[in-house]
């Protein structure tokens, strides 16, 4: 079975006392990265109407979640035009009407932002995969990386400090975030390929082209 199907706990939101969390994710100052909440659909409706809104007399722009401990964690959105939003109804769930599940989730989970050089990758807590990482960091750098370098590169991203465990969330969700230095990276890599760390496979230098011509 789906690991995200079996899991069931729910969580409150301290503002919004008609929704429940059942995933959420943030960064390392708080930042909303993944949001799956659940309620009627005037309660979801009334929750991105307050954080469109923002920081007003009406609105909001931020929230807190109630975990499993009953500690109250703050989780800051500001901008929500930075964020996807995805709503599915469910229209047996409930004696009192359709319930919704609405998703608020930041673009860089679903595409690179290629001029900052940033992303995020979410994953079921225990089933990383490994190749769609590597996936993502190739997407994401406007660096040539090749896959033989796959384990060092990644290697040297953790140690930098470019590609970021995120904190433990609420839920099944963990993930990743990306955030790459392109001139620190590079530096570091032409390093570790003078000491001969890292090597260029001989089908991949000019004249194996040449010869194969």
């Amino acid at each position: 079975m789906n690991p995200l199907l079996q899991h069931k706990t729910l969580y409150r939101i301290d503002e919004c006392i008609d929704l429940m969390l059942d995933s959420c994710v943030i960064d390392h100052n708080a930042n909303l990265v993944f949001a799956s909440a659940w309620g009627s659909d005037t309660a979801t409706q009334s929750l991105l109407a307050k954080l469109t809104l923002g920081n007003t007399k009406d609105g909001m722009d931020h929230f807190h979640m109630i975990n499993e401990n009953n500690a109250s964690i703050p989780v800051y959105v500001g901008d929500l035009n930075k964020y996807e939003k995805r709503l599915a109804r469910f229209n047996r769930c409930s004696i009192f009407g359709s319930i919704v599940n609405v998703w608020i989730y930041d673009k860089r989970c679903k595409f690179p932002d290629e001029e900052k050089s940033s992303a995020y990758m979410l994953y079921i807590q225990n089933h990383l995969n490994d190749e769609r990482l590597w996936a993502l960091i190739k997407a994401t750098c406007s660096i040539p990386l090749l896959d033989e370098w796959q384990k060092i590169v990644i290697e040297i991203m953790q140690d930098t400090d470019m590609l970021i465990h995120l904190p433990t969330p609420l839920g099944p969700l963990a993930g990743y975030q990306l955030q790459v230095d392109l001139d620190k990276l590079t530096s570091v890599i032409g390093e570790h390929i003078r000491h001969g760390m890292l090597s260029i496979p001989e089908s991949y230098k000019p004249q194996a082209f040449l010869t194969a011509a």
